[in-house]
């Protein structure tokens, strides 16, 4: 075998120069070791034994330091001397102390290796001899006083100058971080070993995790390894193994895979668990590659199989008829295809996928006479050369041994981004006669690509695709094989698309007991094959028939299985997606196949290997295994799929977090670069980081989940708050601290260097805007110039579908005409549902979205709250129309919206698309107001509802605004969405098309635009149509525990303060904290805070200053009304002080503000009154007293005297634009 690379690490100390002793190194030779040993374990298991042993040798180990001495332990916290080089790796690790084994360790070195279900464990007494009479060559690692490590080691008699490493074991709370490494730098630096020259150990060949530990320490001390065969399997008798993986080792081929990412023996399975022969229990997200939907020895389907086995029913009988295959066909016909109106011949070609593929491939290529077929990227179809040719996978296809022919490979829906339409660039293919494709028989398809990365399709996508090949007569084949038999929702993957697909191959989990069975459907006209066309020796396996008839009659004859599996996804989803957002990734799947793609292509696997410690089974897919892939049976219990998916968490942050806190590790991008010094895994509660921000640059920051400290060592710059934009100067020897509210831009004049401290410790992928904008600068600057934003995939098509059987349901409820339900004219349908964010839950979930909610604060700048939320049905063929208007003319100025900030967001629950009605937009009306033609008569929303006649721009005025900007009608799958300005002209025309079209419309506006009376003096429109509470939807309180947050005091800024101001005892909230909402009870209201109590107890304390219950303020030097000073247009004392420029006492006169408002509505004229003499003398203003700054639109701001003289009164604003301090000329305040 061909040695490898690799060296061992330079001395701790030594008496040579380096250059000399590096020669001196290379010039030793290394002996053959004869004893026999046991391998070398550490991170992956080495039950994958080889043939054949390597050895590792790693020249001279003299004079290495001594980290031992008087037998007392060193102990390394992380801090590494100057002169000590060749631990610099080590700098950030964990922190742990070194010594020398005890016999009283022997215990804890036990369970270390029986905890790491890779490692080979040697007796019980072997553990205790190594510690008694090896104890000088054996080191644990200790965290306080537990064993969170250890090497085992001994110096062969007959060569002193060798230290044998005999076993390294990390505990899973201290793996990839290092510890290894330094376990052997402290082995070989303990006394006994100060004589030592060589460092030997034997691993296998395919034991890679060891490989590169040992090759990580040879570069450390920068002298040559040297690999070479060590042992052989005949230099032992196999008898019967030891180690429990080394039978298949031994005796079964290279070709195994999934053993090698489980290595470990299974014993016993049973629904969703797994157990193996250690007594180990495992939750499976596997499924046997989804051939297990309903999980492992299904009661229900093993009890039928039992029986029909002890009655001797036929195993095996070819193609021939039996009882087993007639009911098998009886009922898949009666409950899956009768149902669905599909008229198929079912073909027995072979018991596994590739064979029905095989099957599928030869019947298109015999019925049309074309042998070309076409595939999609990534594309996985089976492993026989037929099936292999349509797979994508290069390392599948690199096994075939022959060239893999008559294929055309396309590209899968968004394969080549969202831009490109794929169905576009397949019909050029096909139109195009110079294309060089060959038209094809067939075009096989996977709705989605599971092995690929679980690629996911849309609807519409598939419906032209469909189009398209009917148009070019080439036949549709759908690989159903993982993804169908229920894994997306309906048994079918297709069944929402409404495809028809000339052929069907369906295997995995149509025995529904991991039975191979496999099946291809065929449209009657199809099937040519002549009898023994396609033979095959298991066509009929009986036992297939037996399970696959009871899962067809206990899971399919209603619909049940199908909601839970769509509920289930969505939780899995939910959880996915939190992770992705912690971490950095993307979550893709429908029903209970979901997968998270992370950043980094390796993390995956890592994630995989963590969770399998953690008791977990999951794979990985995709063309770089970067996919993380959810799997579980579908009949899994909730609480074991949570379970499942915590562990996937928890596995994710330790490879994550290990992978981002690597020692030698640098992030950054072109404006900055930082290295991390001190990280989560040192236990200190904070994260130290070496950053630079390049001359020149600026850097927009905002972690939102840290709080951050900085050091500023070198260079100069700027930091600017961007919500007050006050901007401080930034030098050598400067330290400033930003709490988790302050997003900031730091603009470096100079390279600063900086010294920032996170807490909590920052972990996985930096980024510098933790949560990130809900859109880009470029998706701002856009929907700024066109009015509108649209987003293809706002939410999965799972997620859609949900919400559209929630509104058929609230429409099913309907029995007639009532306030907030409007019906459709000349029919009792259901046209509208309103004020759906109170009356159902799902749809307060939805208009309480993230995804929803992070847009509307980004694009109003403040916090929203929803303004009204509906459903619109648009039937098809005859689903009425809607006149060109804006919701800000139309509706918000009858409802008193005081200002255009208000935005409306369309998510479409079915297709949207040309012929449906879809709503139509004209890109740039936001920035023209129109006004509407006419008078509104009274109560003219009872009609305008149903049919809009009044309140729209007359013709001449909607020509102008198309001549400019045009028309334009976005369109996409369900989950798509529209978010447009409330200013902007929209508009929707009937349905003449038999596609429903149906949309859930949420309005959201500022807190800061409160509906005040209508200002034409109309009555106010219902609070169906025009929400007044102004309360936001979502309190993200904070992202800790309910426990956390419910301990802490919070402050009246804070969303969940605002939300229970003015609140009085006994009164009811419900807020949405981070694990689900919660109710709260008011207990107390006094002069300084708010407490209330959730339903576990606990309690949450709101601290305000100066507001009592009815939001008036405290006065604590008189039982009286408290001062009020007026404040001008800009909310601070600017305007005030604009307005009375060149006034002397005694004058008074009217000031009128410019207009403000673009519909033309001016602002209320302000009486001055510049008269000390109006201020009562005993309601004079005391230091300390707390009065109230009331704004020209009558709301309060909170403050406090600081300062008073005969002329001028100080306050500090209690605002959450704070620290502003405001002077007011005595002579200019008056009491209001």
């Amino acid at each position: 075998m061909t040695p490898l690379a690799g060296g061992v690490a330079q001395p701790h100390e030594t008496d040579h120069d380096n250059a000399e002793l590096r020669n001196l190194f290379r010039e030793c030779k290394a002996e053959t070791q004869e004893r026999p040993t046991e391998d070398v374990e550490y991170g992956q298991a080495s039950d994958d034994t080889d043939r054949h042993c390597q050895q590792y040798f790693f020249n001279p180990l003299k004079n290495s330091a001594n980290l031992f001495h008087d037998a007392e332990p060193a102990v390394c916290n992380g801090l590494v001397p100057a002169d000590n080089q060749s631990t610099a790796t080590h700098a950030s690790a964990l922190s742990v102390s070194f010594r020398a084994a005890e016999l009283s360790d022997a215990a804890a070195i036990w369970e270390l290796v029986v905890e790491s279900k890779v490692l080979d464990p040697n007796s019980r007494y072997c553990y205790l001899l190594l510690c008694r009479d090896f104890s000088d060559t054996c080191v644990v690692a200790c965290r306080g006083s537990e064993v969170v490590g250890f090497v085992t080691a001994y110096r062969p008699p007959e060569q002193p100058e060798v230290v044998f490493v005999w076993q390294i074991g990390i505990a899973k709370s201290a793996r990839r971080q290092g510890l290894a490494k330094r376990l052997l730098h402290s082995l070989v630096s303990v006394p006994a070993c100060k004589e030592v020259r060589f460092l030997q150990a034997t691993v296998t060949p395919s034991n890679e995790a060891s490989r590169g530990l040992f090759e990580s320490f040879a570069e450390d001390l920068d002298v040559p390894c040297r690999i070479r065969q060590g042992f052989t399997a005949e230099m032992f008798d196999p008898g019967e193994p030891t180690n429990m993986m080394e039978v298949f080792a031994e005796l079964e081929s290279e070709v195994r895979s999934y053993c090698r990412s489980f290595p470990t023996v299974f014993t016993k399975a049973q629904g969703h668990q797994m157990w193996d022969e250690r007594g180990n229990e495992y939750i499976d997200f596997f499924a046997g590659a989804g051939s297990l939907n309903y999980g492992h020895n299904n009661p229900k389907l093993k009890e039928p199989l039992l029986k029909y086995i002890e009655s001797d029913g036929v195993t095996h009988s070819l193609d021939m008829a039996t009882t087993a295959k007639r009911e098998f066909l009886q009922t898949f016909n009666r409950l899956v295809l009768g149902p669905r109106n599909m008229d198929y011949k079912v073909m027995f070609p072979g018991p596994t996928g590739t064979n029905a593929v095989e099957a599928a491939l030869k019947v298109a290529r015999m019925v049309t006479g074309r042998p070309n077929v076409m595939a999609f990227t990534n594309a996985f179809h089976g492993m026989t050369l037929g099936s292999l040719a349509l797979t994508g996978n290069g390392s599948k296809r690199d096994a075939a041994g022959v060239t893999l022919t008559d294929v055309t490979r396309m590209p899968y829906h968004g394969y080549m981004g969202s831009e490109l339409d794929t169905i576009d660039l397949l019909e050029q293919h096909l139109k195009n006669t110079s294309s060089g494709v060959d038209l094809p028989a067939a075009l096989i398809l996977e709705t989605v690509q599971a092995e690929g990365g679980v690629n996911v399709s849309t609807n519409p996508w598939l419906r032209r695709l469909q189009e398209l090949l009917k148009r070019y007569e080439i036949l549709l084949i759908v690989d159903d094989i993982q993804v169908g038999c229920g894994r997306t929702g309906p048994f079918f993957s297709f069944e929402s698309a409404g495809l028809e697909p000339d052929i069907i191959c369906l295997s995995k989990s149509l025995s529904g007991y991991g039975v191979p069975f496999a099946v291809t459907l065929l449209r009657p006209e199809l099937d040519v094959l002549e009898p023994g066309k396609h033979n095959g020796t298991f066509r009929g396996h009986n036992l297939a028939f037996v399970t696959a008839t009871a899962a067809l009659k206990n899971y399919w004859a209603k619909g049940e299985l199908s909601d839970d599996v769509k509920r289930r996804g969505q939780i899995v989803r939910n959880s996915l997606r939190e992770t992705a957002e912690n971490y950095g990734g993307n979550v893709r799947g429908r029903g209970l196949i979901q997968g998270l793609e992370f950043r980094d292509k390796d993390a995956a696997s890592e994630v995989s290997r963590e969770a399998f410690e953690r008791g977990l089974i999951i794979e990985t897919s995709g063309p770089q295994d970067e996919v993380l892939k959810v799997l579980p049976p579908l009949t899994i219990s909730d609480n074991a799929l949570q379970h499942g998916l915590e562990i996937i968490a928890e596995s994710v942050e330790a490879a994550l977090g290990a992978v981002a806190e690597g020692t030698d590790r640098e992030v950054g991008a072109e404006n900055w670069k930082s290295r991390r010094l001190l990280l989560r895994s040192d236990r200190m509660g904070f994260s130290l980081h070496d950053t630079t921000i390049h001359a020149g640059t600026t850097t927009e920051m905002h972690y939102q989940n840290h709080l951050e400290a900085v050091y500023c060592i070198e260079g100069k710059g700027t930091v600017t708050l961007v919500d007050s934009g006050e901007v401080f100067e930034i030098e050598a020897g400067t330290v400033y601290a930003l709490d988790l509210n302050d997003r900031h831009i730091l603009k470096a004049e100079e390279t600063m260097r900086m010294v920032c401290v996170f807490n909590p410790p920052l972990v996985g992928p930096e980024s510098h805007d933790e949560k990130g904008p809900a859109l880009s600068a470029e998706d701002v600057t856009a929907y700024e110039r066109n009015g509108f934003h649209h987003s293809q995939t706002l939410f999965s098509q799972d997620e859609a579908e949900g919400f559209l059987a929630e509104a058929k349901e609230l429409a099913a409820e309907v029995t007639g005409p009532k306030p907030g339900v409007v019906i459709e004219p000349g029919s009792n349908a259901v046209r509208s549902l309103f004020r759906l964010h109170r009356t159902s839950d799902t749809f307060r979930a939805v208009a309480q979205d993230p995804r929803l909610v992070n847009i509307a604060r980004q694009l109003l700048g403040s916090e929203v709250y929803v303004y009204q939320s509906r459903i619109n049905f648009k039937p098809a063929f005859d689903g009425k129309e809607f006149f060109w208007h804006s919701d800000f003319e139309t509706w918000h100025i009858e409802d008193g919206m005081p200002r255009m900030r208000a935005v409306s967001v369309s998510i479409s629950l079915t297709d949207s698309n040309e012929f449906n009605g879809p709503l139509m937009v004209v890109p740039g009306s936001h920035k023209h107001y129109v006004r509407c033609v006419g008078a509104t008569p009274e109560n003219h929303f009872e009609k305008s509802l149903k049919k809009q006649e009044y309140g729209v721009p007359s013709q001449e005025a909607m020509r102008e605004l198309v001549d400019r900007g045009g028309i334009v009608a976005p369109k996409g799958p369900p989950g798509s969405g529209l978010f447009f300005e409330c200013n902007l002209m929209h508009g929707s025309s009937g349905n003449l098309s038999p596609y429903p079209r149906t949309n859930l419309f949420i309005v959201y506006n500022s807190v800061e635009n409160g509906v005040h009376d209508p200002y034409g003096g109309t009555p106010a429109r219902p609070e169906f149509l025009s929400e007044r509470d102004v309360t936001p939807e979502v309190f993200q309180v904070v992202k800790e525990s309910q426990a956390d947050v419910l301990q802490n005091k919070i402050p009246v800024e804070n969303p969940m303060g605002q939300a229970l101001l003015g609140k009085t005892p006994g009164d009811k909230v419900l807020l949405s904290g981070p694990e689900g909402d919660i109710e709260f009870s008011v207990l107390e209201v006094n002069q300084e805070h708010l407490m209330a109590q959730a339903k576990n107890g606990s309690t949450v304390t709101v601290n305000y200053t100066g507001r009592l219950e009815d939001g008036s303020v405290f006065d604590e030097t008189q039982n009286k009304e408290p001062l009020r000073f007026v404040l001008g247009k800009d909310r601070l004392i600017k305007g005030f002080e604009q307005a009375v420029v060149g006034m002397s006492p005694g004058d008074s006169k009217t000031v009128k503000l410019p207009p403000e408002d673009a519909y033309g509505q001016k602002r209320d004229e302000m009486m001055v009154s510049v008269d000390r003499g109006k201020i009562p003398q005993d309601v004079q203003p005391q230091v300390g007293q707390r009065v109230e700054l009331k704004q020209q639109d009558g709301s309060p701001i909170g403050a406090t005297v600081t300062e008073v003289t005969d002329s001028t009164i100080v306050v500090d604003a209690n605002h959450p634009l704070a620290g502003h301090s405001l002077t007011f000329d005595i002579s200019m305040v008056e009491v209001s």
